[in-house]
């Protein structure tokens, strides 16, 4: 009776699914802890992690309909918006994997002048079905080795569609 199990289970594939339409390649790291399941408002759906000392979060964002507009737009938009004051520094923009992407960092308050600053890194980007935004905030003015390892998890969040020959899912 083993056996047949165990064959069954060596024919099923990979235990891990593999995405079916485009789809952002990136993961919490460990030490974050995902706070509600995904929140919806309008256009966008959203899905927070924080780390237990709630100083630092890790955000996912998808846009669809009217909220897919290019990454660069995303930004621009960040800096005008009339409900926070950001200075924002662009880092780097292009093509990752077919897909157009902007990353930018961005001190940010509130309208309230009273409002603690926030530090964020943010990567957007635009692909056919959503726009996808992966932003992470600190609480605290973070350390250059921050900085350093976050600059470099954003670059490494992608986009990837297994439909379309030249926007694979790299492992």
């Amino acid at each position: 009776m083993r056996a047949p199990l165990v064959l069954l289970f060596a024919l099923a594939g990979p235990a891990v699914a593999q995405p079916v339409g485009e789809t952002p390649r990136m993961t919490a790291p460990q030490g974050y802890r995902q706070m509600k399941p995904e929140q919806r408002d309008g256009d966008w759906a959203t899905t927070e992690w924080r780390t237990t000392s709630q100083e630092e979060r890790l955000l996912r964002m998808i846009g669809r309909g009217g909220a897919v507009v290019a990454p660069t737009a995303y930004r621009d938009a960040m800096e005008l918006s009339p409900l926070r004051r950001c200075t924002v520094g662009p880092i780097r923009e292009g093509r990752d994997n077919g897909y157009p992407y902007a990353l930018w960092a961005a001190s940010c308050r509130s309208a309230d002048a009273a409002a603690q600053l926030e530090e964020t890194w943010t990567k957007a980007i635009q692909g056919r079905e959503a726009l996808y935004v992966v932003h992470k905030a600190f609480a605290y003015n973070p350390y250059d080795a921050d900085v350093t390892r976050w600059v470099a998890y954003l670059g490494r969040v992608q986009l990837c569609d297994p439909r379309l020959p030249d926007r694979p899912c790299r492992r």
